[in-house]
């Protein structure tokens, strides 16, 4: 029985979408959230839908951005997963391009160097322009109430 994951971008996303580190750290972060809120919204004739909509995930922002980050960081340098799921050359993620600058006796430090550079600079803009959410969501989910 074949699933149709093999060689296409579902086998990619899928992993993504589900996270150990990610439910303990809405868990931590949801606790954070006091309890008399959520009553006082229920007392204001707020049904489920719009206190989740409007209280809880306001109020969860901060963490939700620091899983997308550690999401986005951890799935743009992986290797195995890609190596094992994508055949063809032309689907094949960027971690994995990089083993093609090493030969069988050779490699050429010089392009492997600059498209490692290259490789990076997401990384860092990723960072740079979520900065001050990522750390209020680490921040946020530390805190112990």
């Amino acid at each position: 029985m074949k699933a149709g994951l093999q060689d296409s971008y579902l086998s990619l996303i899928l992993p993504v979408m589900v996270s150990g580190f990610g439910i303990f750290m809405m868990k931590q972060n949801m606790e954070t959230i006091p309890d008399e809120l959520i009553e006082a919204a229920r007392m204001d004739g707020s049904n489920e839908f719009q206190t989740f909509h409007k209280l809880i995930l306001p109020l969860c922002k901060n963490g939700i951005s620091a899983i997308a980050i550690f999401q986005f960081l951890w799935v743009w340098e992986d290797y195995l997963w890609p190596y094992l799921m994508i055949d063809s050359e032309n689907k094949q993620l960027l971690a994995v391009g990089l083993t093609l600058f090493n030969g069988r006796y050779s490699t050429d430090y010089g392009g492997l160097f600059a498209a490692t550079t290259i490789s990076i600079l997401p990384v860092i803009i990723v960072y740079v322009i979520f900065q001050k959410r990522f750390v209020a969501g680490v921040a946020s989910g530390a805190v112990k109430g």
